[in-house]
């Protein structure tokens, strides 16, 4: 899916980009054997109204710094395959009142966190990221969730377009 509202037609008129660029370990799961610095996850998204199958994956790494405390995102910049791997950007075909709408009708931007070792990937967890209306306001949402001692790095962004240009408010 690539527009927001889904299936929604007509010009684009804003951008919103989401980015899940890490995930972190608990300190109290990082004594578990099966949760190594190998352990390699999924995040998978799909908006309110969309069909089961028009989902974003975002491939999160593993942080160097794999501690609860302290949170933060990733400092320096990031190779183009990991912004490709961690970032999606929908085309927001409606003006800022219907965007607005939809995000409080939808109430809140569920993801669901899976681990891909084997053949089938396992889902681990659901994350709710709340109050996503806020985002025509406030512009950036930015949190850790936790997910059964996961931490997960997460962030909206939204912007507008004025005559070619990028605005962030």
């Amino acid at each position: 899916m690539e527009s927001l509202p889904p299936l929604t037609q007509g010009k684009k008129r804003m951008e919103l980009n989401v980015h899940i660029p890490i995930f972190y370990f608990s300190s109290s799961m990082l004594s578990l054997p099966q949760f190594s610095p190998s352990f390699p996850i999924i995040v998978r998204l799909c908006w309110w109204g969309a069909e089961q199958k028009d989902y974003t994956i975002f491939k999160p790494q593993l942080s160097p710094e794999t501690r609860s405390n302290g949170h933060r995102f990733p400092s320096g910049l990031m190779s183009e395959t990991m912004l490709k791997r961690t970032t999606a950007t929908y085309a927001v075909r409606c003006k800022a009142p219907g965007l607005a709408s939809y995000l409080n009708e939808m109430g809140s931007l569920e993801l669901e966190l899976y681990h891909v070792a084997y053949k089938k990937p396992v889902l681990i967890g659901k994350v709710k990221v709340n109050d996503v209306v806020s985002l025509v306001t406030r512009k950036v949402i930015k949190d850790a969730y936790q997910v059964v001692g996961i931490f997960l790095i997460f962030q909206l962004s939204f912007f507008h377009y004025y005559k070619n240009q990028i605005i962030i408010k």
